[in-house]
């Protein structure tokens, strides 16, 4: 037995999840026996003539076709057996190399809007290019904890602790199958908004003009200090006010 590519068969370079095939032939001569041809690496694998020789002569040759299928991505090496007869006893051995690289993803950011206000939540909107069904990819972020808090129960969704400018990396870890990736977005934190609510409600209030009334103003603000209140429009200076404390003498 031999063959001209008996010195080994390289099947180059290919991504994971996909595959390829090379042609090998075997010459023989005085070999009237039955020939098995097999390898010893489950991602090579003959797919056709995996027995040959016998019926067809003393001399005679064959081609037989390999495939390697690469579940991850490494170096692979492997041997194509030659046995004549299926005694267990390979009688030529070739050897077999291929490199699988892993897969590439791109992170792409779809948020639009790169201003929030402080103490409101920024939901990272994110996907990912060329996620394949059986190896999904679960996104995590990595943000500069003076500006945010998160948490692992949701992750892209982060709240904002302090104003300025500041970046978040979201990004994928390197499995046997795909290369890691990351993407960053810049995010400007401002200054919340006052809001102010009032706690009452006066624009029923009935005036008793036989008494003088005080009536304590009730407001609140979602940010820290003194609500400070102004009289605006005071016909016949009915009405005066002293911090929260107003005022109402209808009997001037």
């Amino acid at each position: 037995l031999e063959s001209k590519q008996q010195s080994g068969v390289d099947f180059g370079t290919i991504p994971v999840n996909s595959s390829i095939e090379k042609t090998i032939t075997i010459d023989w001569a005085n070999q009237p026996d039955m020939m098995w041809a097999t390898t010893d690496n489950e991602h090579f694998t003959v797919v056709s003539n995996s027995n040959f020789g016998g019926t067809c002569g003393d001399y005679g040759s064959t081609e037989i076709k390999v495939k390697f299928d690469p579940s991850v991505g490494k170096n692979y090496t492997g041997n194509l057996l030659i046995d004549v007869g299926n005694d267990g006893n390979p009688d030529l051995t070739i050897p077999l190399s291929a490199v699988a690289t892993k897969i590439n993803h791109t992170l792409n950011w779809n948020n639009t809007e790169n201003e929030i206000e402080l103490n409101s939540i920024f939901n990272c909107n994110v996907t990912v290019s060329g996620n394949h069904e059986n190896n999904p990819h679960a996104i995590k972020y990595a943000y500069d904890a003076e500006y945010f808090t998160g948490s692992d129960e949701y992750p892209g969704y982060l709240y904002a602790i302090k104003e300025g400018r500041t970046t978040i990396t979201a990004y994928i870890e390197e499995t046997e199958t795909c290369a890691d990736a990351e993407a960053t977005f810049t995010v400007t934190i401002l200054p919340e908004k006052s809001t102010m609510t009032w706690e009452q409600d006066l624009s029923n209030y009935v005036v008793d003009s036989t008494t003088i009334q005080i009536v304590t103003l009730n407001a609140t603000s979602n940010k820290e200090g003194n609500i400070v209140y102004e009289i605006i429009s005071n016909e016949n200076n009915i009405i005066s006010l002293n911090g929260n404390q107003l005022t109402i003498n209808a009997n001037v």
